[in-house]
């Protein structure tokens, strides 16, 4: 059960780091922090801030906040072609506090399905297949 905790938290924890915020922003060019290398230091910072500790609710703490960030998002890019949009239309829940430490397994387990199923009322996913993707590149070019 802790291996899909920690999956599922590294997972998020990456989405929420490289979400776009701004749809009007300029892309820039990657830094070394947005590869494969630096993916391995969130996970080793994950694992390091929660080995000292009850890993379980650490993991579950870290992600309540990882899909409080990713659920602020305007687009998330999964994997090539994957990308999860925030519906212009959608109403969401006010903001809410800040989440306490102190939450027992239950509370966290429930809270992290509330976020859940909040982001997923508020975003869709959008599928972009190869042959799509590839015409749409020779178009542009």
């Amino acid at each position: 059960m802790v291996h899909y905790i920690l999956v599922l938290t590294l997972a998020a924890a990456v989405s929420a780091r490289t979400a776009s915020t701004n749809q009007n922003s300029v892309d820039e060019g990657r830094s070394a922090d947005d590869t494969v290398l630096g993916d391995l230091k969130i996970a080793y910072e994950t694992y390091r801030d929660c080995s000292g500790s009850d890993i379980a609710s650490c993991l579950k703490l870290k992600l309540a906040k990882a899909l409080n960030r990713i659920s602020k998002s305007d687009e998330v890019t999964l994997l090539g072609g994957v990308t999860i949009t925030k519906d212009k239309n959608a109403v969401e829940k006010m903001d809410e506090e800040a989440i306490p430490r102190n939450l027992d397994e239950s509370s966290l387990d429930n809270l992290i399905l509330d976020k859940i199923a909040g982001f997923l009322q508020t975003h869709t996913v959008q599928v972009i297949d190869s042959e799509t993707l590839t015409n749409t590149f020779i178009t542009k070019v």
